[in-house]
């Protein structure tokens, strides 16, 4: 069957250059500004849910907004060493175990939206202690930040 007759509705997505700025060697790129402002506001949303009292009637939040801010810190290491290790694993195993100093060339591209959502539940978990009530808080704000950044890496081009 041919496709492109079946589909004549089908808007090309535009090409669109996946660095947003570069300054020397550093280059900000759109998905990890999805990510960042993924980060940031499942962090706010995050305190809102622990923040208000109707959400909890007489039982006390399961989190603290101090709480929600460490987690903040351990979200950015697990979405980052998670993707990458993610982007190790699954995409370019044989590659990195003949070249294993090149796993840590973040600059030359390679992360993993699988590896960086298990990365942030990791990091979720380890902060809640393993309770259940307060991993949900968190899942609810990572379900949020990575909705955005998988949605900005998916469009990325690829290399």
């Amino acid at each position: 069957m041919n496709f492109e007759a079946a589909t004549p509705a089908v808007l090309p997505f535009p090409p669109v250059d996946p660095v947003l700025f570069e300054i020397g060697p550093f280059a900000l790129r759109w998905y990890a500004l999805a990510y960042i402002a993924g980060l940031v506001f499942a962090s706010w949303y995050m305190k809102r849910l622990v923040s208000n009292p109707r959400l909890w009637g007489k039982v006390k939040p399961s989190m603290s907004v101090p709480q929600v801010d460490d987690f903040f810190l351990w979200s950015v290491l697990g979405v980052v060493l998670g993707g990458r290790l993610g982007y190790v694993l699954f995409y370019k195993p044989l590659h990195y175990i003949a070249n294993p100093h090149e796993i840590l060339m973040m600059w030359d591209g390679g992360m993993s939206f699988h590896g960086g959502f298990l990365g942030v539940v990791v990091a979720g978990e380890v902060v809640s202690g393993f309770e259940w009530l307060a991993s949900g808080v968190i899942l609810m704000g990572v379900v949020l930040m990575l909705l955005g950044a998988r949605q900005a890496h998916r469009r990325a081009p690829m290399r």
